[in-house]
């Protein structure tokens, strides 16, 4: 949007900056007449520009000049259109440079003429609205290259069908515009001059072209400062002038896309792309890529590689001659044994060349990114089960991890929880929790020293919202708050490793009640770091890196009572000296209710002293098939009643077995199968989109 214009220069007229009364971004009222007579320099940030305008009107601003709070060039101010001073905007670092001359009012001239000026560092700034990546749903490194795409100078429909028009001109339709619009025509037309320079080439060695010979050198992130990475430009801006002399080219074919497609069971990792992302890298990953001469002369080519330490990558071949029209395959292996786990590694590989073309003309060197994620292994972070009994397990199989020459476990818990039960009614004032702590749930308790795990967890409600708060000390405020879990539902969670000996507490709110009360389950559980554990954790003792392995985790105890709640950690290292270099897991395990249940009530249809046993299996959710064995021997005393055997809900009849007077059944209770009826709006109408 645009605003007043300056119609007339304004020639020794005071400055102000808003900093100066307290009121840095102009969110709210000015001091009376603060800016009287003078014009008013704000910064960008926390409300709308028509705010900041209208506030240094009412405080006697001539003129408002916003400069911008992050890097890159100003942007056009959107919604000024009723604002009715002058105003501009000015980029981060002239508008500090003012600020620095600021002692009180300063004397400013502003011509009312547009004139036409750029800054060469303005156009290798990321715009703050430009997608970044990692998108790990398929391991393809996103985005690939970034264009110009902020206050391009475009063709614009402006009201009304002839002169004079609104954006930049008067008499032309053009305006400033930015982000996604501009940067796709951008790399539109960019394939298209290259595809009427060179119209041999398939749209995917045009693609890989572009992406190749793009310009990194000095692009930065939207502060002005930091350098971009492969997750926020990929390889960079797009930079024809050296992509209509890039030497070597990339292509893929259709049938090796379809390959590809995860959900055949593909890996988008294979395809012949100008870039490579591994998002589950143990230990070292391999990867190749084919690339092809497109120069009429014979070509030397040397492998480089700029990786950050800890990080190595080889090629073979590491150099090779490439006669024209010819391809080479590459083989890249990246070795991670030295770098930061869980941490993205990015590097950058280069095919350089020194020859030129049979112009004469200097060959681009073709370079493209990787991303790849250092991974000890495949075992996660959290593992939880809901069990029915004391004995129990979870297998994981199929594993993968760094070597393991002696493999090493460190156990702690399982460690019961205490259990709170209380009722809570709805926060009235919900935005705060603590602003009266007679409407919210708490309690202090404390963690001894050597403690591995603290554990927080809303089990059962009503309510349909809860949030959970923890902090330091013994009474809950926003000063002491450490940690909060506040999602849109009800059963909020928070665990903490390693957490320091002391007094803490925990505060639920109601977010989403009203007056009636909701009762609530919460489990606080408090796991030492020492002491025996009761459960086991096995897997091989040694195995070579990225063999796949089963590991299983057991544990039997007793009692583990319905309504419960256990909680414990274990770490597993490739040998005794690496404890914990492969994962650092924690363990859940609930105990909502037993499986096989018996009921014992008076029946009189056999006589005054008969009683009436019921066995009850509860429906399978385990998600596997159960399989049972139950022989319930009647108690001394007790003589069965021949005739009143009955089974339901299976086709595998109980018996009654006289040698041991005792009821048997045994059979496979199937796991819970749901199914879904899937609708789109040819069928349901209820399904369409109302545009």
């Amino acid at each position: 949007g645009v605003g007043p214009e300056f119609t007339s220069d304004l020639v020794d007229t005071p400055i102000r900056w808003s900093g100066d009364d307290g009121n840095l971004l102009g969110c709210s009222s000015f001091s009376t007449d603060y800016f009287a007579g003078a014009v008013a320099l704000i910064s960008r940030g926390d409300c709308a520009f028509a705010d900041k305008i209208n506030n240094a009107s009412a405080a006697g601003a001539v003129a408002a000049l916003i400069y911008n709070n992050i890097g890159g060039p100003p942007i056009v101010m959107g919604g000024i259109e009723a604002t009715t001073i002058p105003s501009a905007m000015l980029d981060q670092e002239d508008g500090g440079a003012l600020v620095g001359f600021m002692t009180g009012t300063l004397q400013t001239t502003i011509g009312s003429g547009q004139a036409r000026a750029f800054k060469p560092a303005w156009g290798n700034i990321l715009s703050s609205l430009s997608s970044r990546g990692p998108f790990e749903l398929m391991d393809f490194l996103v985005p690939e290259v970034s264009a110009p795409g902020t206050n391009v100078l475009a063709a614009y429909n402006t009201s009304g069908a002839s002169a004079p028009y609104g954006g930049i001109s008067t008499d032309a339709e053009i305006n400033l515009m930015s982000d996604t619009s501009m940067a796709s025509p951008h790399g539109a037309g960019s394939a298209l001059l290259l595809m009427d320079l060179f119209p041999d080439w398939t749209p995917m060695e045009i693609k890989s072209g572009i992406v190749m010979s793009a310009y990194d050198a000095t692009t930065v992130k939207e502060d002005g400062l930091t350098p971009t990475d492969p997750f926020d430009d990929g390889n960079g801006r797009i930079d024809l002038s050296k992509a209509a002399l890039i030497g070597l080219v990339m292509d893929e074919t259709v049938e090796n896309f379809e390959t590809a497609n995860p959900a055949g069971g593909g890996d988008v990792r294979t395809l012949n792309l100008p870039s490579y992302q591994n998002s589950q890298c143990v230990g070292s990953c391999s990867f190749s890529r084919t690339v092809r001469n497109v120069t009429d002369v014979a070509t030397d080519y040397s492998m480089l590689f700029d990786a950050p330490a800890g990080v190595s990558v080889i090629a073979a071949p590491a150099s090779f001659t490439l006669a024209a029209g010819a391809t080479q395959t590459v083989d890249f292996t990246i070795n991670l044994t030295s770098a930061e786990m869980d941490v993205w590694q990015f590097a950058t590989i280069t095919f350089a060349t020194e020859d030129t073309f049979s112009t004469g003309e200097a060959m681009t060197n073709a370079r493209f990114p990787i991303a790849v994620l250092p991974n000890p292994g495949s075992i996660p972070e959290l593992l939880e089960k809901e069990v029915y009994r004391d004995a129990g397990g979870i297998l994981l199989a199929d594993n993968y991890a760094i070597e393991i020459t002696n493999l090493s476990v460190k156990k702690s818990g399982l460690t019961e929880a205490d259990l709170y039960v209380f009722d809570l009614p709805g926060d009235p004032s919900n935005s705060n929790p603590y602003d009266n702590l007679d409407d919210v749930w708490f309690t202090s308790f404390n963690v001894p020293n050597h403690t591995k795990r603290l554990v927080l967890e809303i089990l059962q409600t009503s309510a349909s919202d809860l949030d959970l708060f923890f902090g330091s000390g013994t009474l809950p405020s926003e000063a002491t708050a450490l940690a909060s879990s506040a999602t849109g539902i009800a059963l909020e969670y928070l665990s903490f490793v390693d957490i320091a000996q002391g007094d803490y507490w925990v505060l639920v709110q109601n977010w989403g009640g009203d007056e009636t009360p909701d009762d609530i389950l919460m489990a606080l559980g408090i796991v030492p770091m020492t002491g025996p554990s009761n459960f086991e954790v096995s897997a091989p003792s040694s195995l070579p890196a990225m063999t796949a392995f089963d590991l299983a985790v057991t544990w039997n105890i007793e009692p583990m009572e319905p309504i419960s709640a256990w909680y414990g950690w274990f770490s597993l290292g490739s040998d005794s000296s690496s404890p914990g270099d492969i994962a650092e897991t924690e363990l859940n395990v609930y105990r909502p209710y037993d499986d096989v249940t018996k009921d014992v009530v008076n029946n009189f249809t056999y006589g005054s002293e008969a009683l009436t046993y019921t066995l009850s299996v509860a429906p399978n959710e385990t998600g596997m098939d159960m399989d049972y064995v139950l022989h319930d021997v009647l108690p001394d005393g007790l003589s069965f009643v021949e005739g009143s055997l009955q089974t339901s809900g299976t086709d595998i009849a109980a018996v009654y077995d006289p040698v041991e007077n005792a009821i048997h059944w045994e059979g496979t209770l199937p796991k819970i199968e749901y199914t879904y009826l899937a609708s789109d709006n040819s069928i349901n109408p209820m399904c369409d989109t109302p545009w």
